[in-house]
């Protein structure tokens, strides 16, 4: 079996910031470099939010949700760990 541990550090997302989807878009494609990979775990550390606004961390909870999706979508819908 081969787990991939994708570790993600200090995002800082702003709520008025529109580049994040390409950073998710990023992240995902350079898993293709892994080859087949049967599960992924996900861990988080650092700052998520920006200033601490409740609006920046609606919008982390909504990104992670978007990321873990497009992992979930690459790995044949298989569940995935994350940590954060």
């Amino acid at each position: 079996m081969k787990v991939a541990i994708i570790h993600l550090s200090d995002f800082h997302i702003k709520s008025w910031d529109h580049f994040e989807f390409e950073k998710i878009e990023g992240i995902v494609s350079s898993l293709n470099t892994l080859g087949k990979v049967d599960e992924y775990i996900i861990a988080f550390s650092g700052d998520l939010a920006n200033s601490g606004a409740v609006n920046e961390y609606k919008k982390s909870r909504f990104l992670f949700g978007h990321l873990i999706s497009k992992i979930k979508q690459k790995n044949n819908n298989k569940f995935l760990h994350h940590l954060y």
